[in-house]
């Protein structure tokens, strides 16, 4: 079974760096998905229920490891039994293209033009057009809810929530409440930000709309000084600056790309191959997927090779909680002055202290953002959340009035992941900003370039997913705490 894991799981991330280094496929995805048919099974799923249920003799890491393999097998399970209304949703938003003027552009394109529209009134255009493109396969999306609801109760849950509440062990409406006074204890500081960099842009705050999310986004994306062709020098800098060479990392291999491709990394056989490619595509966001990847293909390279060859299911674990939060904890580096100065290389002061505050703008935008998806995602999951139009109006004033742009209720549909994603990013920035202090106060603001602070990166990475984050956070010495999160940004 684990085995079956390690292959699957291998074959896919082939597949995955193959399409994006545009090769041809030694193996379709049929073909790969195919090999996972047993594992995926209801057979498999009954079996490691019982095996998990028989705890006696079990050792700690077993009984962690079986509580993964169960999770990523009815997950598996999941995915199989929604697979063609998944397609047809996927199909359906292939064939959506949005007209503008004498333009005929993709979902993709359309959000492109929308970030360098100067004239508000073109912005508000392209979006209601997209959105009424979107909302062509809405009944798609609504029909795989309910697949996703259906084969959850297969699984003996009630609901998809309760499913993701068995792998993450969380209690979700718990959770939201906390992350709920999250967003009152920031409230005053995020609408104070949003006023000075929507100034800058020169934007009206009172006038905003959810289409100028994307203009405001690009306003700050700095690209003459966030150069794409220096990431691959400032890969070797953030090791250097821990008192390590990236040459003696053999398990990583660089691939630089084009600006047309995003940063990603792929793991085809961790953790003895590793590969980092860096998109040479200019600006902060092309920065922050670069951090982001930084982490997760360092936690790749360390994880150990006896943990990852006995237990697959640490590493392709079903909560993605760690590696997000290894990630933002990198990606807050662009918030730190003396980082962009000694790091990136921006020595005016008056302009790094503007990209500071610029930074953690963005930062806490894309927190409360994703507070605000996971209440509206806990809605929608919930058993008795039958009145879709009702819980879409409620969503669109909730983001709007704590995010400040205008929404309706009619994106709050396109956003929402089956996949709970958003509580896997919020838990992320909770421990991400608990380890940030507790690294603080070890080896004070200037973390990163601590020999020892990377060594203790690299225990903790050691150990892969087999710890949940919350028990981690336990284990290193700090709690993951929305006060802590709400005073750090």
């Amino acid at each position: 079974m684990r085995l079956d894991l390690k292959n699957y799981c291998a074959q896919l991330e082939v597949f995955r760096l193959e399409k994006y280094l545009n090769q041809n496929h030694a193996k379709s995805l049929a073909e790969i998905e195919e090999t996972a048919a047993d594992l995926f099974s209801s057979s498999t799923i009954e079996t490691l229920v019982k095996l998990f249920q028989e705890s006696d003799g079990q050792t700690e890491i077993e009984q962690r490891a079986r509580h993964n393999l169960l999770g990523i097998a009815r997950l598996g399970f999941l995915q199989r039994q929604t697979k063609e209304i998944s397609q047809e949703l996927e199909n359906c938003q292939k064939t959506v293209h949005i007209k503008f003027r004498d333009e005929v552009l993709t979902f993709t394109e359309a959000l492109e033009k929308i970030a360098f529209q100067e004239i508000a009134e073109n912005r508000s255009e392209i979006f209601a057009r997209v959105i009424d493109s979107q909302n062509s396969c809405a009944n798609l999306f609504v029909e795989k809810l309910s697949d996703l609801q259906k084969t959850s109760q297969k699984l003996g849950f009630a609901n998809l929530q309760k499913l993701y509440e068995e792998i993450t062990e969380i209690n979700f409406e718990d959770f939201a409440r906390k992350a709920t006074s999250f967003l009152e204890n920031t409230e005053e500081n995020y609408f104070r930000s949003l006023s000075g960099v929507a100034r800058e842009a020169e934007l009206e705050t009172k006038k905003l709309s959810s289409a100028d999310v994307y203009f405001l986004r690009e306003k700050l994306e700095r690209q003459q000084i966030f150069s794409g062709q220096s990431l691959p020098a400032l890969y070797d800098i953030i090791l250097e600056n821990f008192g390590f060479n990236s040459r003696k990392i053999t398990n990583i291999e660089i691939i630089k790309t084009f600006e047309q491709k995003r940063t990603e990394c792929f793991c085809p056989n961790p953790p003895e191959k590793v590969n980092f490619c860096i998109s040479n595509r200019n600006g902060v966001s092309n920065f922050t997927e670069f951090l982001h990847c930084f982490a997760r293909v360092n936690q790749t390279a360390w994880t150990s090779k006896e943990l990852s060859q006995r237990f697959p299911e640490f590493v392709s674990s079903p909560d993605d909680c760690l590696p997000a939060a290894y990630g933002i904890l990198f990606q807050s580096l662009l918030t730190s002055k003396q980082f962009l100065q000694q790091s990136i290389g921006i020595w005016d002061e008056k302009l790094a202290d503007k990209i500071v505050e610029e930074n953690k703008f963005r930062l806490l935008y894309e927190v409360r953002s994703e507070v605000l998806k996971f209440n509206r995602e806990v809605q929608f999951f919930c058993l008795d959340a039958t009145n879709i139009e009702e819980l879409s109006q409620n969503s669109a004033v909730n983001f709007t009035n704590n995010l400040g742009f205008e929404f309706s209720k009619e994106q709050m549909l396109l956003e929402i992941s089956e996949n709970f994603n958003s509580q896997t990013r919020v838990r992320g920035f909770l421990f991400a900003y608990g380890l940030r202090e507790y690294f603080i106060q070890k080896y004070d603001f200037s973390w990163w370039t601590s020999r020892k602070a990377f060594e203790e990166l690299i225990d903790f990475w050691n150990t892969s997913n087999r710890y949940k984050a919350e028990k981690m956070a336990q284990m290193i010495g700090f709690e993951m705490n929305f006060d802590l999160l709400a005073d750090n940004l």
